[in-house]
């Protein structure tokens, strides 16, 4: 076994250490669900950018970085920290005081005794969550198999079987905890590695110059795509930002935990403040390494760059970074698509009278579930970065379907059970139809889905809502959102 082998065992050995001794304390479905509602603003801070930093990132974005440019993609992280700073300090408040467990929870709170809500919400958390995981354990399988040799399936049931373990045990403590720890590993890696591309080069400045008269495309704004193509990714990658963070269900899931409203808002400045320094460290740098090498196959341009432009142990550490990022992100759609299964289908329709014990069980066995389904799915999967990099806009495809009525169920006393249901099941069934229409050629590639999704909900529910009235019950809970939580 190779040195960066033994330096990536060594990590997930230390994960799945923290994933069973978070287990100890938890004894029922609070701590499984939301750990207890008591997350300090470090712990959320390092499950945020840890679950929204996949390897997708790492080698999703970054391959398509090293073939496209790196200026289409840093804009979108632009959009993720004002995005942040509105749900910390203004919507966030008024989510956490509804005492969550799910997303769909949000949707059943607010838009009461309305089946087809209940029923839609549940179907874009499960669909989305899949299709995330599969490209979330795609990019991990790149690492294991460079670092390995590994086949791509026996890579499936290592990353699968790690990270159902310590979900299983954990709940949401277990993926909160690791997720902070692996937000160290992989942020220490970006930064340790970036300098080492510059090197390559010549060093600074005279290694970017470089690097943009051998690739002009470097600094332009759409990078090699061409002008219409470049104003539509900028779209989409821009809304695939916004939807993230105010409407993926492991995103959002995040301000059920905190321990106070203030609490997830000092964590959402927090974020801002160190968010921008990795995105740079890692997006930017890697524009230039067709410079270096031009002849990569793109999923493979960080694993290579930290195997023979980085010194070995940070080479090493880089990897284990990547595996870091894949599985922080994989436990928290694990948890979340779990959970969705418990919570939204077994509770609500199966059994609501089971017992805690019973739930928290069904729980851990929803995860077993839900790897199965991944696995199913993933290994028959080619693994692209732009294959992965799509499968996470299809994801966003999907909640934006619902960013209409979680954002107006916060925000607007005139919203309506109707407008939401009409709104939700129109935009879901339109960005769909271009999600599979964009795979299979029969809708332009160009137009984003998570465009056509957010803009076809919106105005759906504008309409329904100005047609209809709220009951009782939705403005008895849209009021009590209001009132302050000692």
């Amino acid at each position: 076994m190779n040195f960066y082998a033994i330096v990536t065992v060594i990590s997930l050995a230390v994960y799945l250490i923290v994933g069973f001794y978070s287990a100890k304390n938890l004894k029922n479905v609070d701590d499984f669900y939301v750990m207890g509602r008591n997350a300090p603003s470090y712990l959320i801070t390092g499950t945020m950018i840890a679950t929204n930093i996949s390897s997708v990132a790492f080698v999703g974005y970054v391959g398509s970085v090293y073939s496209r440019g790196s200026l289409p993609y840093l804009t979108m992280f632009g959009a993720t920290l004002t995005s942040s700073i509105i749900l910390g300090l203004y919507v966030g408040r008024y989510i956490w005081r509804m005492k969550l467990y799910t997303v769909p929870d949000f949707f059943t709170t607010r838009y009461p005794k309305n089946e087809v809500v209940k029923i839609a919400s549940t179907a874009i958390v499960l669909f989305s969550m899949l299709i995330f995981l599969i490209s979330v354990c795609q990019g991990v399988n790149v690492v294991l198999c460079d670092t390995f040799g590994m086949s791509k399936i026996m890579a499936q049931i290592v990353v699968l079987g790690i990270v159902t373990v310590f979900t299983m045990a954990g709940g949401m403590k277990g993926v909160v905890i690791t997720d902070t720890i692996m937000f160290c590993i992989f942020f220490v890696a970006a930064m340790l590695v970036a300098p080492f591309l510059v090197g390559a080069m010549g060093g600074w400045p005279n290694g970017i110059t470089e690097a943009v008269k051998k690739i002009p495309y470097t600094m332009n704004w759409d990078g090699n795509f061409g002008h219409f193509a470049g104003f539509w990714q900028y779209v989409e990658v821009n809304i695939a930002s916004i939807v993230l963070v105010f409407a993926s269900p492991q995103l959002l899931s995040r301000a059920f935990i905190a321990k106070s409203e203030k609490t997830f808002g000092r964590a959402m400045i927090l974020q801002t403040l160190v968010f921008p320094i990795f995105i740079f460290s890692l997006l930017f740098f890697f524009g230039i390494l067709p410079a270096v090498n031009p002849d990569l196959a793109p999923t493979s341009a960080f694993t290579w760059a930290a195997m023979n432009l980085a010194p070995k142990w940070i080479g090493a550490l880089a990897l284990a970074g990547i595996t870091a990022a894949a599985l922080s992100s994989a436990s928290s759609l694990f948890q979340q698509a779990a959970a969705a299964l418990s919570r939204d289908i077994y509770e609500r329709y199966v059994n609501p009278q089971a017992s805690e014990q019973k739930k928290l069980l069904v729980s851990r066995l929803a995860v077993l579930a839900i790897a199965i389904l991944c696995y199913i799915a993933g290994t028959t999967q080619q693994i692209t970065a732009v294959g992965m990099v799509y499968g996470f806009l299809f994801a966003t495809a999907a909640w934006a379907a619902w960013f209409p009525s979680l954002i107006f169920g916060v925000l607007w006393k005139k919203a309506t059970a109707k407008a939401a249901a009409w709104s939700m099941s129109l935009g879901f069934i339109c960005a769909m139809i271009f999600v599979f229409g964009r795979t299979n050629g029969f809708t332009p590639s160009w137009l984003p889905p998570n465009a056509v999704g957010l803009l076809v909900s919106f105005i759906v529910y504008i309409i329904v809502a100005k047609t209809s009235e709220p009951t009782k019950d939705e403005l008895e809970v849209y009021s009590a959102m209001r009132k302050p939580v000692e």
